[in-house]
């Protein structure tokens, strides 16, 4: 079975940092975010056009300091 991707080179994978909710300090993580090009759904009646960076998965989030990830 060969599966199409609709939204090629719509989306990329990038890392971001933000800060630790239980410490403050530094959080690495990684996401899917997009292009800004208007996203193609199976379903004609969906659409959405989300902005540029718009962060539309977050993939993983880990403190450095250790103290929290995503999953505590």
């Amino acid at each position: 079975m060969t599966t199409i991707d609709l939204n090629e080179g719509k989306t990329y994978t990038a890392t971001f940092e933000s800060a630790c909710p239980e410490c403050g300090g530094h959080v690495d993580g990684e996401g899917i975010f997009a292009t800004g090009e208007p996203l193609v759904y199976e379903n004609p009646d969906w659409n959405y056009s989300p902005e540029e960076g718009e962060m539309l998965k977050n993939i993983w989030q880990v403190c450095v300091n250790g103290d929290w990830d995503q999953y505590s």
